[in-house]
């Protein structure tokens, strides 16, 4: 079943497929080396503007997908369902602040993967990758039935 994490950013700022390939590369989180797609040393992962990277760790298990929406429709969209869950929620300072950083979300990544396989190494890499993003975009980390986290991953607000 996929399960979608997503990191809310109040920076553009374009982080390419290849430096997200390379950041999981470097942090050695699986007992082989990953493959991407595209691969990182294609002209494709250089590009700043892009939609989804795949990332195979295990040839058993279903890859993990990491897609970025930037102020489009998409965005909008993911903004919008993120807030109408909000407002359902306790009325709170801390949840105040989460609505202003999702209402001025430039940029959405989405990692999404099978919750039911993951294995630890995965999780781990998802944590680090999810980290990465909000500290290099200004972002905060949304994971359904946790909540709300800071670029370090610390709690901010639970639903």
């Amino acid at each position: 079943m996929s399960y979608f994490l997503r990191v809310f950013c109040r920076s553009a700022q374009p982080v390419t497929r290849r430096e997200i390939a390379e950041f999981i590369t470097a942090g050695s989180f699986f007992g082989c080396e990953p493959r991407f797609d595209p691969p990182p040393d294609s002209a494709e992962a250089a590009d700043e503007n892009w939609a989804a990277l795949a990332v195979h760790y295990d040839s058993q298990k279903r890859p993990v997908r990491i897609e970025r929406n930037l102020n489009n429709a998409l965005l909008q969209e993911e903004v919008q369902e993120i807030l109408f869950v909000l407002a359902k929620s306790k009325e709170t300072q801390a949840r105040q602040d989460v609505e202003r950083v999702i209402r001025t979300a430039a940029q959405v990544f989405s990692l999404e993967v099978n919750r039911e396989t993951a294995s630890e190494d995965c999780w781990e890499m998802l944590d680090s990758v999810q980290s990465f993003l909000a500290e290099k975009c200004d972002g905060i980390v949304y994971a359904p039935d946790d909540g709300f986290f800071d670029r370090k991953l610390r709690p901010l607000y639970k639903l």
